[in-house]
């Protein structure tokens, strides 16, 4: 909780202020990342029952979009899931994690081909455990002796990020992020029957990397109005009414 709070104050300071031209943008993209879980309580129950233990970082991808105003706030969303696995032996065990929500974002344009977004992304998340003993020889005896333990939980969370936008070239933007994301999960699930037992893993640091296409909508050209001519001044009738200038006509000569 603490780093989270950390993430938050670094990114409401990152995302006030900026030096380059604001406007309001648009941007969609797809990322790749690592979440680091706190996996030493169910590693520990998967080792005292014979399994392989997990390893802690989580490799994840997924994707988002935002909409809003630079030099202010934005609005979208983002998703992601990972997997990771172990094996050893005959038996083996996979971890399933996604996340995904409505994230608000400050947002600051500190150079013309820079954007750096800080805020929070709330949501709901899921993560799911399979635990395999062996491969089973055929149908009867995958029914009569269960090969597989499928376990699940789903929570609600938050996720802070710092990310770091980079215009490479037309609407193609690089994109860089960190962040921490916290989870509060309720037991683990045999379907929808709680069981008492280790943590869920729902929290740890993220990093990632992707690619986002948009940005910001080009102004258009300001008109050109042409002169036009200033047309001659007409001069008063006898009777106040205007009448046109005739050309002077050169006088004729006398012999």
């Amino acid at each position: 909780m603490t780093t989270l709070i950390l993430v938050v104050i670094v990114a409401l300071g990152m995302g006030v202020g900026g030096t380059a031209e604001q406007g309001s943008f648009g941007l969609g993209g797809f990322m790749l990342g690592w979440l680091t879980l706190e996996l030493a309580e169910t590693n520990a129950v998967l080792s005292l029952a014979g399994y392989p233990t997990l390893g802690e970082t989580v490799l994840v991808q997924g994707g988002g979009g935002s909409g809003g105003a630079a030099g202010g706030i934005s609005l979208g969303g983002l998703g992601i899931s990972g997997s990771t696995d172990a094996i050893q032996g005959g038996r083996s065990v996979g971890l399933e994690v996604g996340f995904s929500g409505v994230t608000v974002d400050l947002v600051t344009r500190p150079a013309q081909r820079l954007m750096v977004a800080a805020g929070l992304t709330l949501g709901k998340g899921s993560v799911a455990l399979t635990a395999r003993t062996r491969f089973a020889e055929d149908v009867e005896d995958a029914l009569t002796s269960p090969t597989t333990t499928y376990l699940n939980a789903s929570f609600f969370g938050a996720m802070a990020t710092v990310r770091l936008r980079i215009n490479v070239v037309g609407g193609i933007w690089l994109e860089g992020w960190a962040g921490y994301i916290v989870g509060f999960p309720g037991r683990w699930q045999d379907e929808d029957r709680p069981l008492a037992g280790p943590v869920v893993p729902t929290q740890g640091p993220v990093f990632g990397v992707g690619v986002s296409f948009g940005g910001f909508p080009s102004s258009p050209p300001a008109p050109v109005v042409e002169e036009q001519p200033t047309p001659e001044r007409a001069h008063p009738g006898p009777e106040g009414e205007d009448t046109e200038t005739e050309p002077q006509r050169p006088a004729p000569d006398h012999e």
